[in-house]
């Protein structure tokens, strides 16, 4: 019986890794898109429209006010402020990544908005309850007791909010509930 415990279990993890860069890249295709739809945009913005502003001025046209608001824009985006901003924004996303890799309460706070986002909440939600599912399938399956296949799921959670639920799951066990409240 052990060594089909074992062969499940590293059936799981075998599907868990090729599983992770595959979740990785959908969640990284819709990010790359809007860096390049605002890289195209901020193109157009700073290289197109200051020729239609001169294009104007040579007929001696006024510019619509959409098109005031677009140069407006464009003229905001050549300044410092802007590159100032990017650099702002980058260090941000830098101090953000350090924060959430050493401040358990911040990282805690940071996978609970995640977790409230359309689409990426739910498919990374979706992704670790079936690892609950395999996991503990497995490890009960193989006569581990349910309170140790449960301290032994907890700890294969990098979430800190499924390692939690899983902690307090544990606890309501340990008191004499059933595994589903």
């Amino acid at each position: 019986r052990l060594p089909e415990s074992f062969l499940a279990l590293a059936e799981s993890i075998s599907r868990r890794q090729n599983l992770q860069p595959m979740a990785k890249k959908a969640l990284i295709h819709p990010i790359a898109v809007m860096i390049v739809a605002m890289a195209v945009t901020s193109f157009i913005l700073v290289g197109l429209v200051p020729t239609f502003e001169s294009l104007f001025a040579e007929n001696g046209a006024s510019l619509p006010k959409a098109t005031q608001w677009v140069v407006a824009v464009a003229r905001y985006l050549q300044s410092s402020i802007f590159l100032s901003l990017l650099f702002f924004i980058f260090v941000g996303m830098f101090l953000v990544r350090h924060r959430f890799r050493t401040q358990e309460k911040f990282r805690y706070k940071l996978e609970g908005i995640l977790f409230s986002l359309p689409g990426v909440g739910r498919f990374q939600q979706q992704l670790l309850s079936a690892h609950y599912a395999e996991v503990l399938g497995i490890l009960l399956s193989s006569g581990v007791s349910i309170g140790k296949a449960l301290t032994i799921l907890g700890e294969s959670f990098n979430n800190l909010h499924f390692k939690n639920a899983v902690k307090d799951q544990l606890t309501w066990v340990e008191a004499g509930g059933s595994l589903v409240k």
